[in-house]
């Protein structure tokens, strides 16, 4: 039977555009011809002289000047300059960039006070440089942790945007190439995003004067903050190409972002596993720590670890760390953008799939409780689908899966020990699985509450059905009672497979009875915390996505973004010799006010855990803290959206009514 090439050839000329014409091979040829220079230069420019290794630079710069002046060589066409001045007139732009310097000056300022801590009279030189060091090293986590979260905000909406204003058709059927507009709209994003990335230069080099931080750290810290900026802004415009409303294409790209963070946990915890069961050597083992390798190598940390921990002086382990890192995210920003490149005109130009007729769901009678059911029972949320369910099941039965593969492995080689040897493993290893696999579902549930209160009052005002609600004869408190109590419903499914996995914690021994109605508490506090912020965000937002994204990163900033802050207090231990204390307790109070920890290191306790001493009491002293310090946090944001939907609606409550007169008699 002979292959069908030609059908297959013909399917391809049709879903890829090519051309034959002189201009575009002039075009292809310009762009190998200038690829294969650059990996040239790159790859023997070491072996070249300095003054060598300049000139060709400069040559090639001038060549490409050249090549676009001519036209011969297009990247990125009209859309970039009209995108940039269109963007730079954005209020939010010049105060996001304030807000930036802001917080790098408030780090600043947070080092030099606890720095001053303990000490009388002027610093030391030493003392100088080693405050000029700790504070390069904060500069860069913040500097890194900031363009993360707000790499997805800039880039998630750049076609998304189009394709909710029904502008895109227009963009397609110009004269431009898909590229064209993909690069145009990257590059804009990328140029505000680099400015943001230079506004902070000048507080860092202030800071070179102290001396302590060699120049050549400044260079790779803001080279690999660079290169990682790319791959995210590359992932985030292929994700609002795949997806059509801006919402969802800023979720989208956060949540590939989550993907990769949680592979590489994953991927941390498989090699833990197999480096202290005695599984090194194994062909199975060796094949997992090179796929494993490949990851890890665009995680940062990864990265900073492998330049101070590799034993090589920092001239070696530098460039060789810095020269995987920039590759692995390179593939991905140019892998991300060919491929949105590709899917463009064709996401773009999709017509919406009609709804299938399918009979309607039972449900249960409405009751006293009208916008209750109306949240649980006639809003479908996301976290009941079954592409959010699949990647969690598959967690969790992957993750026990490995679990007890690799304790069977153990048992079958550590024949002969005693049998409080084996159950002591048995608890260590379960608490250990619970301790991962529940903090990833915690986070995952509470970040799905949090979105799906953000747009819960966004979407009626889209739908054109918030002037029904407010005719209604609800209050504003079952109003909005029955949107937050929906959003935390909302997550239902996964919040049960997250019980599953602390009660089995709980039946194979690896977590305390005591700790799982710790673990739910501590959930439901979070949660009506989350749901709290995103109904406030969802109430003064204009739009949806705006919703969505500030109610991320308010979240992120409320969870995790203090450390930021106090991280400098961290290092008044270094000032005050013996008197340690301080910085300890500084941490221990920050990880009770942090879910993540809470989580994963301060509830889930075991049946071994040394509860007469003094470190496990003061953890489940400061979660309790926390819990306390979010469970009012969550009451005053309640308020403040009670408040504020009552204005926003112009409601008044039937029961605030106060009548100056009577009301006048019947007359007979």
């Amino acid at each position: 039977m002979p292959l069908p090439v030609a059908p297959f050839l013909a399917r391809l000329r049709r879903s890829i555009p090519w051309s034959n014409t002189p201009r575009a091979w002039i075009e292809r040829l310009s762009f190998v011809g200038m690829i294969a220079a650059a990996a040239v230069l790159v790859v023997y420019a070491g072996d070249w002289p300095p003054w060598a290794s300049i000139l060709a630079s400069a040559c090639l710069l001038v060549v490409a000047a050249v090549l676009f002046r001519r036209g011969w060589l297009k990247a990125f066409g009209p859309i970039l300059w009209y995108d940039l001045v269109r963007t730079s007139r954005r209020a939010r732009t010049y105060f996001v960039r304030g807000a930036y310097l802001l917080i790098l000056f408030a780090v600043l300022a947070m080092m030099y006070w606890s720095e001053s801590i303990g000490r009388y009279g002027p610093p030391s030189n030493s003392q100088v440089a080693r405050f000029a060091e700790h504070f390069f090293y904060t500069f860069l986590i913040t500097q890194f942790v900031l363009m993360v979260l707000l790499t997805p905000a800039y880039t998630a909406g750049a076609i998304a945007d189009e394709k909710q204003k029904k502008t895109i058709q227009f963009l397609l059927v110009t004269d431009l190439r898909s590229h064209e507009i993909v690069l145009g709209k990257l590059g804009s994003r990328m140029a505000h995003l680099g400015l943001l990335l230079l506004a902070g230069l000048p507080v860092l080099g202030a800071v070179q004067f102290l001396g302590g931080v060699d120049p050549h750290l400044v260079l790779a810290g803001f080279a690999g903050t660079a290169v990682t900026l790319a791959s995210v802004a590359g992932v985030s415009l292929l994700a609002s190409v795949i997806a059509r409303p801006p919402r969802a294409a800023l979720l989208l790209a956060y949540g590939f972002i989550l993907l990769y963070v949680m592979l590489c946990v994953l991927g941390n915890v498989v090699l833990f596993y197999l480096a202290h069961w005695s599984f090194v050597g194994s062909p199975e083992s060796v094949f997992l720590e090179n796929i494993i390798g490949v990851i890890e190598t665009g995680n940062p940390i990864k990265a900073v670890g492998s330049i101070f921990l590799s034993g090589d002086p920092i001239e070696v382990s530098l460039p060789r760390a810095l020269g995987a890192y920039s590759l692995f995210h390179g593939v991905v920003a140019l892998a991300s953008v060919l491929t949105a490149s590709v899917l463009l005109r064709r996401a773009s130009l999709r017509e919406p799939r009609p709804p299938r007729a399918k009979r309607a769901p039972r449900r249960p009678p409405v009751g006293d409780r009208a916008m209750i059911w109306k949240e649980v029972h006639a809003e479908r949320g996301a976290a009941g689908r079954w592409y959010i369910l699949l990647p969690v099941i598959l967690l969790i039965g992957g993750s026990i899966t490995f679990l007890l593969w690799s304790w069977l492995e153990f048992a079958s080689r550590s024949y002969g020990y005693n049998y409080n040897f084996f159950w002591l493993e048995w608890r260590g290893a379960w608490n250990g699985w619970v301790r991962v696999v529940g903090t990833i579902m915690a986070c995952l549930t509470l970040l799905g509450v949090a979105i799906r209160a953000a747009y819960s009052i966004r979407a009626e005002r889209d739908r054109e059905t918030f002037d029904s609600l407010l005719t209604s004869p609800l209050s504003s408190e079952d109003i909005l009672y029955g949107k937050w109590l929906g959003a935390i419903l909302s997550v239902r499914w996964m919040a049960g497979l997250l019980v599953f996995v602390w009660g089995l914690g709980v039946v194979t021994g690896g977590l305390h009875f005591l700790a799982a109605p710790l673990l739910v508490l501590a959930w439901c506090v979070y949660a009506a915390a989350m749901a709290s912020v995103g109904l406030w965000f969802s109430l003064v937002s204009r739009t949806s996505a705006r919703a969505v994204l500030y109610t991320i990163l308010t979240v992120v900033g409320l969870s995790v973004g203090h450390w930021l802050l106090w991280l400098p207090c961290g290092f008044v231990g270094w000032f005050l010799g013996p008197d340690w204390r301080i910085a300890f307790w500084i941490a221990m109070i920050e990880g009770g006010l942090t879910p993540p920890a809470v989580f994963g290191l301060y509830l889930p306790f075991g049946y071994d855990t040394p509860f007469n001493q003094d470190i496990p009491g003061q953890l489940l002293g400061c979660a309790f803290a926390g819990l306390v310090a979010w469970a009012i946090f969550a009451g005053l944001v309640w308020q403040a959206t009670n408040q504020r939907f009552k204005r926003a609606g112009g409601r008044v409550d039937a029961g605030a009514i106060r009548y100056s007169n009577p009301p006048p008699h019947r007359l007979s």
